[in-house]
């Protein structure tokens, strides 16, 4: 069973060199979770998707090792896939339920934030992007 949270209100927003970002519609308390999206377990590598895929992966955290370049890629399903990268985030993706057969990815505030603020995350794979065509 998929516990119902009520999400915080979010707009997604274009911003010209940059792309699609996701933004606060309302203040959000730390450690609260803004958002649930669905997610599923992949048995592909980054180099084995096209973009058009890579945009909505993440990189199983517990498992991403740099060096060794393991990697357990979770393609998710919601507004999570439109969270910017940040050196110092205002949030940070929670799987709680890895081990089931539908993933859940959620979207946790660490520090409060402000209605119209940008929500960010620290990418745990930052070194396998096109750092000169990535806008931090």
């Amino acid at each position: 069973m998929i516990e119902q949270v009520e999400n915080y209100k979010t707009i997604v927003r274009h911003v010209d060199g940059k792309g699609h970002i996701l933004i606060a519609q309302s203040y959000i308390l730390r450690d609260a979770v803004i958002t649930r999206n669905i997610a599923r377990m992949l048995n592909v590598s980054n180099e084995n998707v096209g973009w058009q895929v890579r945009q909505y992966l993440f990189s199983e955290p517990e498992k991403y090792r740099k060096s060794a370049g393991e990697n357990r890629l979770l393609l998710v399903l919601g507004e999570i896939t439109l969270v910017n990268h940040s050196e110092k985030p205002n949030a940070f993706v929670k799987w709680p339920n890895k081990e089931t057969e539908i993933i859940i990815a959620e979207l946790i505030a660490v520090t409060d934030i402000s209605d119209g603020e940008e929500i960010t995350t620290q990418y745990v794979d930052i070194d396998v992007y096109d750092i000169e065509n990535f806008i931090l």
